[in-house]
């Protein structure tokens, strides 16, 4: 039910949803589904700009996943902890959380996991003014997100190159890469991208 609700954008039934389910594996003490579910919290949290309460559900993801030693989904909270960061512009912090992420998601054998994750790594790198890295970092991501067709993933690794050439003042590249980033996020439909690239 808190899934169905989450996409349709009911945060509000979605978070309702959840605490019916929390309240019922606490009882069992299946840690691993509790890991899920704080994970799904932290990201309502995110949404709706409660940062401090998602940095405080994903660190209870943490416990519950190294509890039930779950790694693939420990990954998960790590990366949703570096998601946070990043928004509150907490680089360092960022970065390490990614960085983690990263690790799990190659040691349990998540392509798309890893991908996503070093795809961030970059663009901490380009925030931080490390235009090359970041670029290096992207172009990692999209051999395999490209391959796998992932368009909304493969638009927004696009939206980091236009923002690293900017920084570099190659503006004829960052033009580029705006208009492959337009067309990815058109063929998926995803509008927030559509509205950022016109």
């Amino acid at each position: 039910m808190s899934s169905y609700y989450y996409h349709l954008d009911k945060i509000d039934s979605t978070s309702i949803q959840l605490d019916k389910a929390y309240f019922f594996y606490e009882y069992l003490k299946d840690e691993a589904e509790l890991g899920i579910i704080a994970i799904r919290k932290a990201r309502i949290e995110y949404v709706l700009g409660n940062y401090e309460n998602a940095l405080k559900y994903s660190f209870k993801a943490i416990e519950y996943h190294r509890s039930s030693g779950n790694e693939a989904k420990m990954a998960i909270s790590y990366l949703q902890l570096g998601n946070t960061y990043l928004f509150l512009s907490n680089y360092r912090d960022s970065k390490k959380y990614f960085e983690l992420a990263a690790l799990l998601f190659k040691e349990s054998e998540d392509e798309y996991g890893y991908a996503q994750t070093i795809s961030n790594i970059g663009l901490v790198e380009i925030k931080t003014k490390q235009y090359r890295k970041g670029i290096k970092k992207q172009f990692e991501a999209l051999a395999y997100l490209e391959q796998e067709n992932y368009a909304i993933d493969v638009g927004l690794t696009y939206s980091f190159l236009v923002e690293a050439f900017i920084g570099l003042e190659l503006y004829d590249s960052s033009r580029y890469y705006n208009d492959l980033s337009r067309e990815n996020f058109k063929t998926s439909n995803y509008q927030k991208g559509i509205g950022r690239h016109t």
